[in-house]
């Protein structure tokens, strides 16, 4: 059955309904013991009950039932769907999508306006809910490159700007800023500022690297990369951060087959990047879906091409940010960009080895000097 003429096109990729269960059950474990400390601190009741309510899964019991009456009698199954819906269980979120964009008003004993209502409600539900899911896990540790002459609060005098992407990782017990090579050039790298995202506090750093030590030329290659590492020694008791977990969530783009999804996240720059009244950079931060394309632009060099439904941005903010995919229903990392443009718009990545093979020579050396 055609998808109805009233419904927006479905933007976010539907997939079958076990990918779902899998995706959530691993989401769940991971958050609910944080968002149960957080309903105990609010001491809102009524959300309290609807947590215990997915604790005990009330909301798994109904989606469980609803899928059994799928193409059976699917006014029962759209019941028990928003009874899981309602237990926050998103699984369910999807298949009211699903199931509104397959059936019809008189199958699920509805007039018009209330079919279409619904649709278009669980429609936009499903798209807001696919993205949060993406830009939740993907905005870990991922912040622009930002520069400023003295550590502060912005002002006239000493005002913060920046261009480019970069994104913070733990690797073999140690915490680096990684960016592409050319980001910095033409900046003094030593008025780098790793400014956290909502406490606006900056992380000491050791002086930044690159793989051409005392060389200022940089090519699109796999040295295009720069490393600051982290002085967490010194950073100030109780400033927390986000950080990407390399050692087991870390991937190369040799892994994905061409036509597989993959993500890559940064700030592009927009004309409203600069806030005048603070002298400080507006954050936009931006995730572009894609598929990888069937063959390297060169050896070391890979593409992805970005889905239509995206915004026109600048795409060379990207540079820097890290490109993500899905193995297994946890996101990895598998590239940074180097750089993007072209029609259709693409992206350019260097595989996660490129980066890897770098910081391994920085805690080499750092092992070395250490007394």
């Amino acid at each position: 059955m055609s998808t109805p003429q009233f419904l927006p096109q479905r933007n976010y990729i539907l997939e079958e309904p076990e990918v779902y269960v899998e995706r959530y059950r691993i989401i769940d474990e991971a958050s609910l013991p944080f968002l149960a400390e957080q309903v105990e601190k609010s001491g809102d009741e009524a959300y309290r009950t609807v947590l215990l309510g997915k604790q005990a899964g009330l909301g798994i019991d109904a989606y469980g039932k609803a899928m059994r009456w799928v193409g059976r009698a699917d006014r029962l199954a759209f019941n028990d769907l928003k009874n899981a819906a309602d237990w926050l269980y998103c699984p369910a979120i999807f298949e009211l999508d699903r199931l509104l964009t397959s059936s019809n008003a008189d199958e699920l004993l509805m007039s018009d306006e209330e079919f279409e209502s619904e649709a278009r409600y669980w429609r936009e539900l499903a798209e807001k809910a696919a993205w949060t899911d993406i830009e939740s896990a993907l905005l870990t540790g991922t912040r622009p490159v930002l520069w400023q002459t003295l550590p502060g609060k912005p002002c006239m005098h000493n005002a913060r700007f920046g261009k480019g992407s970069l994104f913070v990782v733990t690797y073999k017990g140690k915490q680096f800023a990684i960016t592409a090579k050319h980001v910095v050039g033409g900046v003094d790298p030593a008025i780098f500022r790793l400014v956290l995202a909502e406490s606006k506090d900056i992380l000491p750093v050791h002086a930044g690297r690159h793989p051409l030590a005392g060389s200022e030329d940089h090519q699109d290659d796999s040295e295009d990369v720069f490393v600051w590492q982290i002085d967490v020694a010194s950073t100030a008791p109780g400033i927390e951060w986000w950080s990407w977990n390399l050692d087991g969530l870390c991937r190369k783009v040799s892994d994905i087959s061409p036509g597989q999804r993959v993500y890559a996240v940064g700030y592009p720059e927009f004309e409203d990047n600069f806030d005048t009244e603070n002298f400080d950079i507006e954050e936009h931060p931006f995730v572009a879906s894609g598929l990888l394309t069937d063959r390297p632009l060169t050896d070391d060099i890979y593409s992805m091409k970005l889905d239509q439904h995206l915004p026109s941005v600048d795409l060379n903010g990207m540079s820097g940010g890290p490109v993500f995919s899905r193995f297994g229903e946890k996101f990895h990392f598998v590239g940074m960009c180097i750089r993007g443009g072209g029609t259709p718009p693409h992206l350019h990545l260097i595989s996660s080895e490129n980066v890897l093979v770098f910081l391994d020579t920085l805690i080499e050396e750092s092992s070395q000097v250490a007394p």
